[in-house]
């Protein structure tokens, strides 16, 4: 226990230290040094330590909105790019969305439609093909969409895939399922049980 504290100490004096280094060689305190100082200082004052964590916040924010941008525009350079602006960068379209989470890849979308009103995923449907083309586009969807997708899967050809279907009905929580059956519900103007019980007949009834 007493090398656990003392490792902690440790840390919290090099935070200082390095802060300290960094404002004597820039002349000026950068934010995430101000804000350890600020914390460090007054480690019992709530108000410091609430303006702390609200600055923080913000900057947090703001940052991930950059990264979207960045992800937007790499998105875009990897579908839309080159002189002619055919074919597709695969490596550079994976790093931009295979390498994020379901929250980062919703603020990527916003921020395409933002930028190039356009659907990312559409564009991503249009410019790739195959097993890859489609692995990046499930990949994109929201749990709600992917739930939609299935289903479309599963049911949109000759027959039905009973197998895609148990595998995202009993993978999605009853939340994600009701939001996929809206979705899916939006798209095709039908309702899903009704059209689930015509493509299953009687092992659905059963």
């Amino acid at each position: 226990e007493q090398m656990e504290m003392a490792t902690v100490d440790d840390v919290k004096a090099e935070i200082k230290e390095r802060a300290a280094e960094v404002k004597k060689a820039s002349g000026k305190m950068s934010f995430l040094g101000s804000m350890v100082i600020a914390v460090e200082e007054h480690p019992d004052d709530p108000v410091v330590l609430l303006d702390a964590a609200t600055k923080l916040q913000d900057h947090t924010k703001k940052l991930k909105t950059y990264v979207a941008t960045l992800d937007a525009t790499a998105c875009h350079a990897a579908m839309k790019g080159g002189v002619l602006g055919i074919g597709c960068d695969d490596a550079q379209l994976i790093a931009a969305t295979c390498t994020r989470t379901k929250k980062q890849l919703a603020r990527t979308i916003k921020r395409y439609r933002a930028l190039y009103d356009r659907d990312l995923r559409g564009d991503i449907k249009g410019e790739t093909g195959g097993d890859y083309g489609r692995m990046v586009y499930y990949a994109t969807a929201s749990r709600a969409q992917y739930v939609s997708d299935m289903i479309t899967l599963a049911c949109g050809g000759l027959g039905c895939d009973e197998t895609i279907l148990v595998e995202t009905f009993t993978t999605c929580t009853t939340a994600e399922l009701r939001q996929g059956k809206k979705v899916w519900e939006g798209k095709s103007d039908k309702s899903l049980v009704d059209y689930l019980s015509s493509e299953l007949g009687s092992d659905y009834d059963g």
